[in-house]
């Protein structure tokens, strides 16, 4: 606002002064005609430059005053972009610690759900646009609710985040691991092939099944299940879920502690309702 006040101010003493100058002119031509000696005209010119030379010396001196004023209100509002600047970073920084927090499993430390929703539409995206190998896998602890029903929910607990720990160890820095849901866990492997996912599927199962796990004190054996499927053409999302899922039912029908992939499954195949 003070901006403006200033420019409209300096527009109008400017227009001022080219209103003196031009009357200090008319002056002298209608002088020059009506002078009777060289001395009276001397005279008026020397009266009217005066009136001139008076105005610009204003002129100048308030255009300068209103300079600094203008630099001062510059700087400010320099410095308060600056300050509006870092509080934006700042917010910005805050909503994205916010973010990837909502996106973590508090449990386990690895991503949840809504994180694996998140990664996999990216991943997904990105298998779309530029091709190449994209698997899924589904891995689901065995037995599960036997553990906390003999050992109590803290038990469970322990369990899941020592899992996802392990896991997490095995996997590649590329490889994104989620909690889905319970003792279930999502693994997406970019540039990974059905073969080379069940590859590191049964690494990861043998890990898990030769960990000595304790609670305790005492010793709780702990296996997993799992299921691999590959990313086809026309697959979404969710029909690349559903075929890792129903190898990991496979698998737990085949005596839980083992891998299996979408390709060993039968046509007639259906996940079991428990």
């Amino acid at each position: 606002l003070r901006s403006r006040e200033l420019y409209a101010d300096s527009e109008s003493d400017a227009l001022q002064l080219s209103e003196t100058i031009c009357v200090g002119v008319r002056e002298v031509r209608s002088g020059v005609s009506a002078a009777e000696s060289l001395e009276e005209l001397k005279g008026l010119i020397e009266d009217k430059l005066q009136v001139i030379d008076n105005g610009l010396a204003q002129f100048v001196s308030t255009q300068s005053r209103r300079a600094a004023e203008a630099g001062d209100v510059i700087e400010r509002m320099t410095h308060r972009l600056k300050d509006l600047e870092q509080q934006a970073t700042h917010l910005r920084e805050d909503l994205e610690v916010q973010h990837a927090r909502v996106l973590l499993d508090p449990l386990t430390g690895i991503l949840n759900r809504a994180g694996y929703t998140e990664m996999v539409t990216k991943h997904y995206a990105r298998w779309k646009r530029y091709g190449g190998a994209l698997s899924l896998a589904v891995i689901d602890l065995d037995l599960f609710k036997e553990i906390n029903d003999h050992y109590g929910h803290a038990a469970g607990d322990k369990v899941l985040a020592t899992v996802a720990s392990k896991l997490k160890e095995m996997t590649r820095e590329s490889d994104v691991l989620c909690r889905y849901g319970g003792e279930e866990f999502v693994l997406l492997l970019p540039e990974t092939s059905t073969a080379d996912g069940r590859t590191m599927l049964e690494k990861l199962r043998a890990h898990i099944a030769d960990c000595p796990f304790r609670y305790k004190d005492t010793p709780v054996r702990i296996t997993m299940s799992g299921g691999v499927a590959q990313f086809q053409v026309s697959d979404t999302v969710e029909t690349v879920f559903e075929r890792a899922d129903s190898a990991m039912y496979l698998a737990k029908q085949k005596g839980r502690n083992c891998v299996f992939t979408d390709l060993d499954l039968p046509p007639e195949a259906k996940p079991p309702t428990s």
